[in-house]
């Protein structure tokens, strides 16, 4: 997944914040294993379908993967993103 860095407010931004949605279609939850972005300024990262398929996502096949972002900086953490959604779970 990738993203476009946000205005950073006048404080470089250190670090994300990777949301996904899990199973019940309104619940996220933060993506550590595989996008543990809060020291990386990179604006992507890669989430294994595995991961996505695993407990705390548990997406099933045909699921549509939504995520949010959080931006950190040294005053804290942005509002969450708009959920985006670029990928279906499929076989």
């Amino acid at each position: 997944m990738s993203w476009t860095a946000p205005d950073s407010g006048g404080s470089a931004i250190t670090g994300y914040t990777v949301l996904i949605v899990q199973n019940d279609g309104s619940t996220y939850s933060e993506e550590v294993t595989n996008c543990g972005m809060g020291t990386n300024t990179a604006t992507s990262c890669v989430i294994p379908v595995s991961a996505l398929r695993s407990a705390p996502f548990s997406l099933d096949w045909g699921k549509s993967v939504y995520a949010k972002i959080i931006a950190l900086n040294a005053y804290g953490g942005s509002a969450e993103s708009v959920a985006g959604n670029g990928a279906v779970i499929i076989t």
